[in-house]
């Protein structure tokens, strides 16, 4: 298991997320490597239309069957609308987070380039708000410094290589809602002792402490 520290964006997180998992096992591939779509920044061909910033990667075990063998993980910026990244939590109010999407699915669908119809999602929350956010705390949030602390199952001697990731946030005061730490596990489960017809990965995140902007004090 490798340890990673430092600073990043939510783009940057999505994009290490993703390389570091690639990189972790030959099981895991990039399915659009050198193509327009999720290229993990502005130049998709989706991005401004009905995407922001966005990556998948794709894990194949040939010794495994049907559910076991194949998922698809997507890390993405949630799409709103062309000014705002958010996602709303409360469909019964105007309750709104910022943060990266997580997708998971064990089908493709290559004709639309989303998850097929068993996907699965969680959030990597970085910050909450009740109301909408303008084009310019779009453009402030992209930008808002997260200090990450992420751990990685890439070990070749290690038999839970390709297992997944840990990673731990913490924004910096935001120009939007009030901050919030989050903790994200994405694990791929050895085995199971029970058949429930799903597949072996677990996804979960949980916010650790909420911080009030001063500003909106």
């Amino acid at each position: 298991m490798a340890f990673y520290n430092g600073s990043s964006t939510v783009p940057g997180l999505i994009n290490l997320m993703a390389d570091k998992l690639a990189a972790s096992d030959s099981r895991f591939t990039n399915p659009y490597n050198g193509l327009t779509r999720y290229t993990g920044d502005a130049t998709d061909v989706d991005y401004g239309v009905s995407c922001n910033q966005r990556r998948v990667v794709k894990w194949e075990d040939p010794a495994k069957s049907g559910q076991e063998k194949t998922i698809y993980i997507v890390f993405q910026a949630p799409w709103w609308d062309t000014t705002s990244v958010i996602l709303q939590y409360r469909s019964d109010a105007a309750r709104y987070a910022f943060g990266i999407e997580i997708t998971v699915s064990s089908t493709w669908d290559s004709n639309t380039h989303l998850p097929g119809s068993d996907a699965q999602r969680t959030f990597l929350f970085v910050a909450y708000e009740t109301g909408g956010m303008s084009a310019l705390q779009r453009s402030q949030m992209m930008a808002l410094n997260i200090a990450y602390w992420m751990w990685v199952d890439d070990d070749s001697s290690s038999p839970d290589i390709g297992n997944g990731l840990v990673i731990m946030t913490k924004p910096d005061a935001s120009t939007w809602g009030q901050t919030a730490s989050c903790c994200l596990n994405i694990e791929k489960l050895t085995s199971k002792e029970y058949s429930d017809g799903y597949s072996l990965w677990h996804l979960e995140s949980f916010v650790t402490h909420v911080l009030q902007n001063p500003s909106k004090q």
